[in-house]
């Protein structure tokens, strides 16, 4: 196994395993339990699963924000407690027809729009999930927030089944889509099935299997900041060191920067790669975002 534990995998999660379990694969693996994700699947979906690994796992924050896009199939005609097929069956209805689903989609469902996550998700209630409190038998209520629909596509219809591809915003729950998209049509609808192909700049594509995963999939951490689009200057030997020492960041450490350099953040590499820290320059003033360990 590569000594060098540090940087960003693309894996590709299968229907039936949780996003933890498919985790665990790769931290046996690397032998390494500083393995992270950047957004879960839930458990009967597939698709991209974007995880640091190594001292990545502060960047996070900047990939946990992007937007993501989804493939689903929308099944009409009746729902799921959980709004997904794991959950038991409640009530029948009338199925719409696609000029109805289709009006509604444009009507309904692009740009900001307001949107109550599932009572069965992650989502916290009084310092509780609300999975959890729905499982206790507790009354949950979730109220509404803003999410953002880039672009809805219907990819095919067997007069029951929608299959669609959304792009959407961070905090965008489909089940909710599915839910809101079936009452709006004078029906119900749950997601028979659900795949994520894209997190920002990552598609699915390059994702590869737990089982599959070797050292040479794992993107570098230069790699991984330029995916990212975000400035990077490269600083002196000894300013690297000064740097982990906790010293005070001094300009002169920097040899060589990105063009067009702009106030922001930045991040600091050796000239052989190797991530040093995260600073943010506001008016020439740095300050240090954080600092990789040694």
């Amino acid at each position: 196994m590569t000594k060098n534990k540090d940087g960003l995998i693309l894996l590709k999660k299968p229907e039936g395993l949780t996003s933890f379990q498919a985790l665990g694969v790769l931290k046996k693996k690397l032998n390494t339990k500083k393995v992270g994700h950047t957004g879960t699947l839930d458990k009967f979906a597939s698709g991209l699963l974007v995880i640091l690994t190594g001292k990545m796992t502060k960047f996070a924050p900047y990939i946990t924000g992007m937007d993501k896009t989804y493939q689903a199939t929308f099944s009409f005609g009746t729902t799921t407690a959980t709004l997904d097929p794991e959950g038991d069956f409640l009530g029948e209805a009338p199925i719409p027809s696609l000029g109805l689903i289709k009006n509604v989609i444009s009507d309904s469902f692009s740009g900001t729009i307001s949107q109550i996550p599932p009572d069965f998700s992650a989502v916290h209630v009084n310092g509780q999930r609300a999975y959890k409190l729905k499982l206790k038998g507790e009354k949950v209520v979730i109220p509404p927030r803003d999410i953002t629909i880039n672009s809805f596509d219907i990819l095919d219809w067997d007069g029951k089944n929608l299959k669609v591809e959304i792009s959407c915003s961070k905090g965008t729950y489909i089940r909710s889509i599915a839910r809101d998209l079936g009452l709006k049509t004078g029906s119900l609808a749950y997601v028979s099935k659900l795949n994520r192909s894209v997190v920002g700049p990552f598609n699915s594509d390059k994702s590869v299997l737990g089982a599959d995963f070797s050292p040479l999939d794992l993107v570098s951490p230069f790699d991984l900041i330029s995916n990212l689009g975000r400035q990077i200057s490269f600083i002196s030997y000894d300013g690297a060191r000064d740097i982990k020492q906790g010293k005070k960041f001094n300009p002169e450490f920097i040899t060589t920067t990105s063009p067009n350099f702009q106030n922001g953040d930045v991040a600091l590499f050796t000239e052989d790669r190797e991530f040093v820290a995260m600073i943010n320059l506001i008016s020439g003033q740095p300050s240090y975002l954080f600092v990789a360990s040694q």
